[in-house]
């Protein structure tokens, strides 16, 4: 089952890199300098602040179960 989802996650890293590359250097990236991303640092701390949260959460409920 192991060699299942290493084959899956593989699979879709060869499958999906090259169109998360066109979309970076393609026209949809366009209006995302520098300047753009600063005018949304709103939402990049949004979803740090997310990520962060629920990494502690997940931490702490692991911690705790282990006791």
């Amino acid at each position: 089952m192991r060699r299942v989802g290493t084959l899956i996650t593989f699979l879709t890293l060869i499958f999906c890199l090259p169109d998360i590359g066109n979309a970076a250097t393609g026209p949809l990236a366009k209006n995302f300098g520098a300047d753009d991303w600063l005018d949304k640092i709103h939402v990049v701390f949004s979803v740090f602040g997310l990520v962060t949260v629920t990494t502690v959460i997940l931490i702490l409920l692991i911690l705790r179960k282990r006791k």
